[in-house]
């Protein structure tokens, strides 16, 4: 008995917008920078694509497992940013449309 729980067998939508992320790089180098690199798309449900190809290559503030922790975490908020302001210009293109 299920109760007043409600399964569904399908999607209650179809999304907008659909972002994959692939990553070539995620690692630390010997002269103390860290790189964040891959390739990301943005499709949106009406067939438009965009594909941006990054590096993002952050230099470690200091020697060490932490500060390479944070530089990698440093570079991929860049790229967190540069796509959400990707997504929100493909909005407002669609508002102007």
């Amino acid at each position: 008995e299920l109760g007043e729980d409600i399964v569904l067998t399908e999607r209650l939508f179809v999304p907008e917008v659909t972002v994959s992320v692939y990553v070539d790089g995620f690692h630390g180098r010997y002269d103390g920078k860290a790189v964040v690199s891959g390739e990301w798309i943005i499709q949106k449900a009406g067939g438009s694509i965009v594909v941006k190809s990054f590096e993002n290559i952050v230099t470690q503030e200091k020697d060490g497992y932490s500060s390479l922790v944070k530089a990698l975490s440093d570079g991929w908020a860049a790229e967190a940013a540069t796509i959400a302001s990707e997504i929100k210009n493909i909005a407002i293109s669609e508002i102007a449309d």
